[in-house]
């Protein structure tokens, strides 16, 4: 008995061995959730239908194909208020999800290494890799204060009766302005998708790489490899 016992830990040493390479050795690992997902699609979507809608109303016969300015100009108001909605619907119906909160955290707080990171643009062999770099989070957080400031000038430019002309003036410079800025964060986005196609990729199946993952954010693939350890 006393010999069999002991071959029975010999096999599960084994066992164990090669369920730890296995995580390790994946050839691709979980980025995101379908939570984000919806989220990230659905704002990208409403995002470029406010975008499209002004677009349509500078060219004439675009803006008679969608019925009129009036038309594309409720288009464009509504599609715009409408930009909180997917993130809100995260929250309510994905309230399972493992990575949202989580992640909506990380993006919202710069450390020093992200200041690193935006000063050498990540050419730095020294910089700490974690899951978001200072580029990413840059780009996060001005898109959530250009939304903001979208839809305040965008309430001021409405307000005829209410508020004096001079401040519909400014309203309307300061959205114009924003709306520009918004357009080019936009293309600089999509322009850098299109050369990370592995980091475009995993927004559709969730998952990077374990190759690409270890080039741009290896500290987060020790920091997901070590967190698989301790649940085995």
């Amino acid at each position: 008995m006393r010999r069999m016992h002991g071959l029975d830990d010999q096999m599960e040493e084994p066992t164990n061995l090669s369920t730890e390479k296995s995580y390790r050795g994946a050839d691709r690992i979980e980025r995101f959730d379908s939570a984000e997902r919806f989220v990230h699609w659905a704002t990208a979507f409403l995002m470029l239908v406010c975008i499209g809608s002004v677009v349509a109303i500078q060219i004439p016969a675009a803006m008679v194909f969608f019925g009129g300015r009036t038309g594309l100009r409720i288009v464009h108001i509504i599609s715009g208020t409408m930009l909180p909605i997917p993130l809100i619907m995260g929250f309510i119906g994905f309230k399972k999800s493992k990575f949202l909160k989580a992640d909506l955290r990380i993006l919202g707080r710069f450390t020093k290494e992200d200041f690193r990171w935006i000063r050498y643009w990540g050419n730095n062999e020294n910089l700490v890799l974690k899951k978001f770099n200072g580029g990413q989070k840059a780009n996060y957080a001005f898109m959530n204060g250009a939304v903001v400031v979208m839809m305040i000038s965008g309430f001021v430019m409405q307000s005829f009766t209410v508020l004096p002309l001079s401040y519909r003036i400014g309203a309307t410079f300061t959205h114009k302005l924003f709306a520009w800025l918004i357009v080019i964060v936009i293309i600089g986005h999509i322009g850098y998708a299109l050369t990370n196609f592995d980091s475009l990729k995993s927004m559709i199946t969730l998952k990077v790489s374990r190759k690409w993952a270890e080039i741009h954010c290896r500290d987060w693939v020790e920091d997901h490899d070590n967190a698989k350890a301790t649940e085995i």
